[in-house]
């Protein structure tokens, strides 16, 4: 079996609504199928572009499957955008393996001022991304992530079409300045 068992690893965390129990282990509630960019080609002006996303906090440096650094918004403040990527990337206190119980980083994440730990395996192969909610009370699953990009495809469409001039008008506009030119 890859994972420990939830039941193994039960530790209570807190004791009022707002920090439910902590069970399971980093594995059990990673983001399976985080973002990434490519360590080799990645420039800052890309991680900035990816920043720009208020819900991307950390980017993941990868070769194939294997993690080679990460960055945050802090790491690469004042670096100029055409520099690599790779240089600045940092794996120190930013990795999490998949066994790890769930109280532990979440207690680490807390301590550390930190919302995102890359989850790997001794390898450092990419397994996924824990995210703690900025509540600190839970971590976001997969179906956060895919239910929060749907929406925000909606929003994007709905205010496409909302900044679409209505046919009719933009008729009228267009014979208007028609008209408008003729002496």
């Amino acid at each position: 079996m890859r994972f420990a068992s939830p039941i193994d690893h039960e530790v209570l965390v807190g004791t009022d609504d707002q920090d439910p129990p902590a069970v399971g282990v980093a594995g059990d509630i990673m983001v399976t199928h985080p973002k990434s960019l490519p360590a080799d080609d990645a420039s800052i002006d890309d991680v900035h572009a990816a920043l720009a996303d208020d819900h991307v906090h950390m980017i993941l440096l990868t070769h194939g499957e294997t993690l080679c650094g990460t960055l945050t918004r802090s790491d690469v403040t004042d670096v100029p955008g055409d520099h690599r990527a790779l240089v600045y990337a940092v794996l120190s206190g930013r990795t999490v393996s998949p066994d790890t119980p769930v109280a532990a980083v979440r207690a680490f994440l807390i301590q550390a001022e930190q919302r995102r730990l890359a989850v790997v395996d001794a390898e450092l192969t990419l397994l996924g991304l824990v995210c703690l909610k900025r509540s600190g009370s839970g971590f976001c699953s997969d179906t956060d992530v895919a239910s929060r990009a749907a929406a925000t495809a909606i929003d994007r469409r709905t205010a496409r079409e909302q900044h679409l001039p209505d046919r009719t008008r933009a008729r009228a506009l267009g014979r208007g300045e028609q008209q408008q030119r003729r002496p």
